[in-house]
């Protein structure tokens, strides 16, 4: 019989963790026989939450899964050092809007070093404390940087279209963003309103407001990416389907929840066929708006239909309407941010 983690409803705990340390580290003697987060040389990859891995992974698979970033850190170094040689200055060693890419090498090699240290005096973070861990959300920083790349070199040429590059950048983004709030986000966390309600009142009611709360923070995360690429370019046909699905998939990935990635495709597409339909704008702020309010709401209205359709859902049609109607709102305010109301020119007598 596998035990149950607190922090994560109706998943098994990792070997090993059956007792914990105060304050939620594993000992440094421990560090051989955990899975939940493997050490390596050089520099670590960010970790998943222990639930995410099965019980046979360890450092061979982790140091797998950080392969991309590592050679994406190396390209980047290498690039800079290659122009440096054919006589570039310093300045002009990096194209167009890959600065950052480059500053984001050197805070991935300090998160891994510092993350290092971290593990040696503190031990090693599990659960949701290993996705706050300072010295992970420095590798997320820095990989971030790096992967962005092209979206900064897209936002500073003149072009009206982006490129497929610059769009899967900008959703790779948002997957980091996503990934590294798996502790409040539906679609990682599905078990908080699908199968049968839980015993007790509290626990309803903690299930409820993580899944509430859950739902509007990533409305707020997805919303944004997708506004800032509405904002500034004419987006093609499977723009939105491609951040939308490209960031879900790598959510569910967390609990291989590969049941929900068909309606999120479905929510992509109804987001490029609003964008094709209303044409939101700075220019038509008024088409912005609405489509900020129904991206959210056709897309969560989606996700509840999987999740009664597949195993069921214990959450009231008040409750769940009322989450769908709130995550509209959180769009269509969000809208205001990106295109503000124009401001009234004062006269002069």
């Amino acid at each position: 019989m596998s035990s149950k983690s607190p922090g994560r409803p109706g998943c098994a705990r990792p070997p090993g963790s059956g007792r914990r340390p105060a304050y939620g580290y594993r000992s440094p003697r421990d560090r051989r026989t955990d899975t939940g987060v493997a050490l390596t040389t050089a520099t670590p990859p960010v970790p998943l939450p222990p639930a995410s891995r099965a019980p046979h992974e360890g450092a061979p698979a982790s140091a797998l899964r950080a392969l991309p970033d590592r050679a994406l850190a190396a390209l980047l170094a290498g690039t800079f050092a290659r122009h440096l040689a054919a006589g570039q200055a310093w300045r002009q060693a990096m194209p167009a809007g890959y600065e950052l890419s480059l500053a984001g090498v050197g805070l991935f090699f300090l998160g891994g070093v510092g993350d290092m240290l971290w593990h040696s005096l503190f031990g090693i973070e599990v659960n949701v404390e290993a996705l706050l861990s300072p010295t992970h959300l420095l590798l997320a920083v820095g990989g971030g940087f790096m992967v962005t790349g092209p979206v900064r070199a897209a936002w500073a040429r003149a072009e009206a279209r982006p490129g497929w590059a610059a769009l899967t950048a900008l959703a790779l983004l948002l997957s980091v963003l996503l990934f590294f709030t798996a502790y409040a986000n539906p679609l990682s966390e599905a078990a908080l309103a699908r199968g049968q309600a839980p015993a007790g009142d509290e626990q309803i009611f903690l299930r409820q407001s993580l899944g509430v709360a859950s739902l509007l923070l990533q409305t707020a995360l997805t919303m944004g990416a997708a506004l800032l690429a509405v904002r500034r370019w004419i987006l093609p046909f499977g723009s939105l389907t491609l951040l939308i699905g490209l960031s879900t998939l790598l959510a569910i990935s967390v609990h291989e929840d590969w049941g929900l990635l068909p309606f999120a495709v479905i929510g992509g597409l109804a987001a490029d066929g609003l964008v094709q339909w209303l044409k939101p704008s700075s220019e038509r702020p008024g088409a912005l708006r609405g489509f900020a309010f129904a991206v959210p709401v056709i897309f969560y209205a989606l996700y509840f239909a999987t999740l009664a359709l597949t195993d069921g859902l214990w959450w009231t049609i008040p409750l769940w309407a009322g989450a769908i109607v709130m995550a509209g709102i959180v769009g269509w305010l969000l809208s205001y941010a990106f295109v503000p109301p124009s401001t009234p020119v004062a006269s002069h007598a």
